[in-house]
């Protein structure tokens, strides 16, 4: 359902399934753990390319991770939505606060991970 790993300082994240009700809790949890076991996570990836459907629970999930990220100077971005779930995130207002990227690489590059980590 949720697999993280740890790239440089950003937690890059991936979901799978539909992200609805039915395990917005299993996710926020297990997006907290990745979040709280990592205190150098700057920033996370959410890779959505597994994601089939998203409703406002799900949602809900994407905006408090934002929040927490937010709150330690950190950063949350979105990568490989369907047009499906691009649409209805547009719709909560997701793209106000949250950037998109149709990659994860885009994303890490985005972020300035991809160059700034790899030399390390």
């Amino acid at each position: 359902m949720v697999q993280c790993r740890l790239q440089g300082r950003t937690l890059v994240a991936s979901v799978d399934g539909e992200l609805d009700l039915n395990i917005a809790d299993e996710v926020r949890a297990a997006l907290d753990r990745a979040i709280d076991s990592s205190p150098e996570a700057r920033a996370m990836v959410l890779d959505l390319g597994a994601v089939s459907f998203i409703d406002s629970s799900g949602a809900g999930v994407l905006f408090g991770r934002h929040k927490r990220l937010a709150a330690r100077g950190g950063r949350l971005v979105i990568a490989n939505t369907s047009p499906q779930v691009a649409r209805a995130l547009k719709l909560l207002g997701a793209w106000q606060l949250i950037q998109a990227f149709d990659s994860v690489d885009r994303a890490l590059r985005g972020l300035g991970e991809a160059s700034a980590w790899k030399a390390r």
